[in-house]
Order: structure tokens, then C-alpha cells, then sequence
């Protein structure tokens, strides 16, 4: 048990550290430049990294000893508070910007993969479905600690009082790891010895339909929501008109709720049993409601409906990425485990960088609502066709439980 709460609670400070990027930094642009188009740019350049080194961070995980990478990549962390503080002082190297969300970004696709490789290590297979509740738990907490928090100390102090405490965070975080010793062996006793990732990947996913298709969940999902969540708090800025504390605020309150959600999986354990026989169609049904709650909060000029939206969106996400992570976690041998996970990664944000992109195309023709309420559309038909073909016996959704074998 020490294990697992080093690895989530440290792991978690990282998580904390990112939400409180991803609220104050769009906030910081905009109030500087007051031009959109950067704040996107520096989106793009944060989710590049994730195409390539969600593959590599998860070699890695099958490769190396996790403790030692998780330790080193997350000390890495102090390169893009570094160049933010940098851009603070200099306000006109807006290229530090984009750079410092790309080095972000590669910390994070790096490590995330490497963290959820080590769950099926630390749980036994029936359980995994409430250690992933736990870990979503984690992340929700820290999705509401990182805009109160950052929202407070931007309205109260300044922006380097930012970049200074998320280097406290990232620093504790690390020595968390650093004094887990029981981590050093993490499946040491099952690495690989090479870096077949396409061989395995290619012989691997023929024989699990359901994997494949949520891959094409998580790219097409995150394809269409990229400019959503890119551009969220200046979509919120368009439509109330409120400073950066309320903001901060209400998206704190509306990551309260995927965190009960989340309880819930991890308690009602005989049912969630039975549900997690079904693990596509609860996927579905969370692409439905994340859908739902970005047009709900492009269309929302109220700040409790805004919280409503917010948090339907949000339910929808933790459903969603409870169930993919679980199943696909359950199927997969432990050896090679880090490598469909970063597989998965990768897919996701390949989606949300392609999207990214797209949206900063579409952003010299419509206004910001306009397009996140036709992304949130698009993503709802999406889940709703999704369900409606579950119901019809197509062979190629059908799938063995049994882990891929070596």
C-alpha cells in the first residue's frame, strides 16, 4: 500500500502541477498579447510530443527501471517553468512559450504511460477497474486544487509566484518517488530485452477488437474536443466577462464531480463488476456525455450552468478514460503493458494535436463559441452512432478476455 500511494500521490503533484499550467497560462497569454491564436499555439506545441513519446515513454517502462525514469522525467519538469519565467520578464519572446509547452508536454507523455504500466504490477487483475478509479480520483482532486489554486495566487500574487510554487510541487513529488524503495524492483523480473514495439503492437491488437476500437475512440474523441480545451477559459472570459479567480473557481467546482463518479467505482465494487463486462458501451455512453457538456458550456451565459456543463463534460471524460484504462490493462501481458499504454496515449493526443491544428485554422473564420459548440455536436453523434452499432453482432467488436501472451 506505501507503494501505491507514493507512486499516486507523487504522481498526482505532477498532475497538479499541469492543471495549474493548463488554467493560468492561457489566462497569462491572453492578458499579454490578447491574441487567441497564441494561447493555441503554445496547445499545439504542448500535445506534439504526444505522438511520438507516448510510444517511447512506454518502450521505456518495458525496458528500464521505472523508479529511476519516473524520477528523471519529472525533474525535467523545471525546464518549461524556467523558460515561462523567462517569458514573463521578457514578454516579447513569445517563442519561449510554445517552447516551454513543448518541453511540457514531452514530461508528461513520457511519464503517464510509465505511471499506468505500473498498476497491473501493484493490482490483481479484478481490481484494476477501482485502482484506475483511484488513480481518475487523483486527477480530478487535482483538477480542482489547480484552478483554485492558480486562479488565487494569479489574482493575489503574480505569475512567477506560480512558476515558483510548481517547482515546490514538482520537487516534492520527486523525493515521494525518490523514498518509495519498494518501487526499485517494479517488474524487474519481467522486462524485456528488446524494443520490438512494432512487432508486438502489430501481433497484439488483431487478436482484441475492442482495443482497436477504443483507439479509434480516443483519436477521434480527442481530435474534436482539442480546441475546447484549448481555448476553454478564453471561451469562458468571451461569454462572462469574469476575472480569472471566478474562472478558477467554477472549474474547480465542476471537477468536484467526476471525483465522486470515480468514488463511486471504487466502492460499489459487485456492481461495477458487472458493468465492467461492458467496458464499450460505458466508453460510449462517456463520449455522449463529454459531447453534451461542451455544447451545453458554448451555449451557457451563466456562471452555475457553466459548472453544470463543465462537469457533465468532465463525467463523461472520467467514465470514459476509467473503463479504456482498465480494459485495456486487463488484456495486455504486464511485460509489455507500458507499450499499449503508450500506444494509446499517442493516439489520443495525435487526435488532439490534429485537432489543435484545425482549430487554429478555423479560428480566422469563426468565432471561438462557434466552434466548440460544433465540436461538442460532433462528438455527441459520434458516441450516439457508436452505441446504436454495439447493439448489432459485428464480429469485429467481439473480444477474448484473455492477456496477450508473450
Amino acid at each position: 500500500m506505501d507503494t501505491v500511494n507514493s507512486l499516486l500521490y507523487g504522481q498526482g503533484l505532477i498532475l497538479l502541477v499541469y492543471q495549474m499550467y493548463w488554467v493560468t497560462l492561457p489566462w497569462e497569454i491572453y492578458s499579454t498579447t490578447h491574441n487567441a491564436i497564441w494561447a493555441l499555439w503554445a496547445f499545439i506545441f504542448e500535445m506534439i510530443p504526444y505522438i511520438g513519446l507516448g510510444l517511447v515513454g512506454g518502450i521505456l517502462a518495458d525496458r528500464f527501471h521505472r523508479q529511476r525514469l519516473l524520477i528523471i522525467l519529472n525533474l525535467t519538469l523545471f525546464l518549461p517553468i524556467l523558460l515561462l519565467m523567462m517569458w514573463h520578464y521578457h514578454p516579447l519572446w513569445h517563442i519561449l512559450v510554445p517552447l516551454a509547452g513543448f518541453f511540457m508536454g514531452s514530461s508528461l507523455a513520457s511519464v503517464l504511460p510509465i505511471t499506468e504500466s505500473c498498476f497491473p504490477l501493484l493490482s490483481p487483475a479484478d481490481f484494476l477497474l477501482q485502482m484506475n478509479a483511484r488513480w481518475e480520483a487523483i486527477n480530478y482532486v487535482t483538477g480542482f486544487l489547480g484552478p483554485l489554486i492558480g486562479g488565487t495566487l494569479l489574482a493575489l500574487a503574480g505569475y512567477v509566484d506560480i512558476l515558483i510554487f510548481q517547482g515546490i510541487l514538482v520537487l516534492i513529488a520527486v523525493i515521494s518517488l525518490y523514498r518509495a524503495p519498494s518501487l526499485k524492483n517494479l517488474g524487474l523480473p519481467n522486462r524485456v530485452t528488446s524494443f520490438s514495439l512494432t512487432r508486438d503492437i502489430v501481433l497484439f491488437l488483431p487478436r482484441h477488437p475492442k482495443l482497436r476500437w477504443g483507439l479509434v475512440f480516443s483519436g477521434f474523441g480527442n481530435f474534436s474536443l482539442a480546441t475546447y480545451s484549448s481555448l476553454l477559459v478564453i471561451l469562458l472570459r468571451l461569454h462572462l466577462h469574469s476575472s480569472i479567480a471566478q474562472i478558477g473557481l467554477w472549474l474547480g467546482i465542476a471537477n468536484g464531480f467526476p471525483y465522486f463518479v470515480n468514488l463511486f467505482i471504487q466502492h460499489a465494487s459487485s456492481g461495477i463488476m458487472r458493468l465492467a463486462h461492458h467496458p464499450l458501451r460505458f466508453m460510449a455512453i462517456g463520449v455522449v456525455a463529454q459531447g453534451l457538456g461542451v455544447l451545453w458550456v458554448s451555449w451557457a451565459s451563466i456562471p452555475w450552468l457553466v459548472v453544470v456543463g463543465q462537469a457533465l463534460y468532465l463525467g463523461g471524460v472520467t467514465v470514459y478514460t476509467t473503463f479504456w484504462r482498465a480494459l485495456r490493462q486487463q488484456q495486455t501481458d504486464a511485460r509489455w503493458i507500458g507499450r499499449i499504454s503508450g500506444l494509446s496515449r499517442s493516439s489520443a493526443y495525435t487526435g488532439s494535436v490534429l485537432g489543435g491544428i484545425m482549430g487554429l485554422w478555423l479560428l480566422h473564420f469563426f468565432a471561438v463559441p462557434q466552434i466548440t459548440a460544433a465540436a461538442g455536436f460532433i462528438v455527441m453523434v459520434f458516441g450516439l452512432f457508436s452505441l446504436l452499432i454495439m447493439k448489432s453482432p459485428f464480429f469485429w467488436l467481439s473480444s477474448t478476455n484473455r492477456r496477450a501472451s508473450r
